[in-house]
C-alpha cells in the first residue's frame, strides 16, 4: 500500500471515529429538566392568554420553550391532558397521573413548558399548548 493510500485511510478512519464520538455524545446527553428551572412566567391562565393576544410575536420570543407556572380552572379533561380556562391545553409529564379528585371547575396550578399555539379554524379560537405539566 502506498503512503498516499495509507494517509487517506487513516484520515477516513479518524473522521469515522470523531463522527461516532460526537454522535454518541449528542445522543446520550441528559435531557433538560424543566421542573428544576425557574419559571419565566407565574400567574393566571387568562392573563397568560391575554398577553398572547396583545402581542403574539413578543409573547413567542419571551415564552417559547420556557418553563411557566399557570393557575386556572379545569374546563375539559382527557386521559393525559386537560384544559385550563378554555384557552390552554396542558399535556402531562409522562410521570404524572391525573388524580381521581380532579374535576371540572377545580382551580389547579401547574408547572410546564410553553410549546406554542393552535388556531381552530372551525370555531375561530386559539389554544395555547404547554407540555411536561406537573401539578404544584
Amino acid at each position: 500500500m502506498t503512503q498516499k493510500k495509507k494517509a487517506v485511510l487513516l484520515v477516513f478512519i479518524g473522521v469515522i471515529i470523531i463522527g461516532v464520538a460526537v454522535g454518541s455524545m449528542m445522543y446520550f446527553k441528559p435531557h433538560r429538566d424543566i421542573h428544576s428551572e425557574d419559571a419565566v412566567y407565574s400567574g393566571y391562565a387568562h392573563d397568560f392568554f391575554s398577553e398572547f393576544e396583545s402581542d403574539s410575536a413578543a409573547f413567542k420570543a419571551s415564552y417559547e420553550d420556557q418553563p411557566v407556572v399557570i393557575t386556572g380552572e379545569v374546563t375539559f379533561m382527557e386521559q393525559r391532558s386537560f384544559e385550563l380556562d378554555g384557552s390552554i391545553n396542558c399535556y402531562l409529564d409522562s410521570t404524572v397521573v391525573i388524580p381521581d379528585s380532579l374535576q371540572r371547575g377545580m382551580k389547579v396550578t401547574v408547572k410546564a413548558r410553553y410549546v406554542g399555539f393552535k388556531i381552530d379554524d372551525l370555531f375561530g379560537t386559539t389554544i395555547l399548548d404547554i407540555d411536561q405539566a406537573r401539578f404544584q
